[in-house]
């Protein structure tokens, strides 16, 4: 806040902040402001940009159970935001699906890496049990990946691993990572136009706007079915 004040702006578009913290900034600074991926508490009091974490979350879980993969397991560094609403919906597809999804299937990782890796540790029996880990983001998708070669597991032979967003080292990695793409360009051209239209006063329909996420299909999935039909965005539809 105290940097935004000294700048000659007429309005911010802000990332990484929570409800909390936003409110804090916007009585520091009488600017307009666009965020990116804050989730509220309840309503929306602002005006914010999206990704689809639940579609994308169920998009995955669909995905897997289309392969066989009834036990898959959720990993996430966190239980809020983005992290939570795509365990949300990969609980809510698997639970369509008639496949009891209780938190015995969403492992959060600690934030210290060797913390992290005596969790791995800890799970690897279960990860190849499962056959499958649904991760909340390609970091923490390479990261698990690279533990399972260091000790002896193939990926997807043994055990298959999806990410979340696409990142532009996805399909660099090996096996390239089947993930969730969101559109980043697009939240980004979206978020200056809603900026520049609350600065110029004009209406502004919702206070929401949230991006579709796209499934990308790679090799760290061990497939049943290679020819399956792609995703339907409206299968979650009914989710608010």
């Amino acid at each position: 806040a105290e940097i935004a004040s000294r700048w000659n702006v007429d309005g911010l578009v802000v990332l990484g902040l929570d409800e909390k913290k936003y409110k804090e900034l916007r009585r520091q600074l009488n600017k307009y402001m666009v965020l990116i991926d804050t989730y509220p508490e309840a309503e929306y009091h602002y005006v914010n940009v999206g990704t689809d974490d639940f579609g994308g979350g169920a998009m995955i879980a669909k995905y897997l159970l289309d392969n066989g993969y009834t036990q898959a397991i959720f990993a996430a560094e966190c239980d809020t935001g983005a992290d939570h609403y795509r365990w949300k919906g990969f609980q809510h597809q698997m639970r369509s699906a008639g496949i009891d999804c209780g938190e015995e299937r969403h492992i959060l990782l600690p934030e210290d890496l060797s913390l992290r890796r005596v969790m791995y540790g800890h799970y690897l029996d279960c990860f190849v049990q499962a056959g499958a880990v649904a991760l909340a983001s390609d970091y923490d998708a390479a990261e698990v990946m690279n533990y399972l070669e260091d000790h002896g597991i193939q990926v997807p032979e043994q055990v298959s691993v999806t990410g979340f967003d696409d990142c532009i080292y996805a399909e660099l990695m090996h096996p390239p990572l089947t993930t969730v793409r969101q559109n980043v360009p697009a939240k980004a051209e979206a978020a200056v136009e809603l900026l520049v239209r609350l600065i110029r006063q004009e209406p502004v329909e919702c206070k929401n706007y949230v991006q579709p996420v796209e499934l990308i299909r790679r090799s760290s999935v061990r497939e049943s079915t290679p020819n399956a039909a792609p995703w339907s965005k409206n299968l979650h539809k009914t989710h608010k």
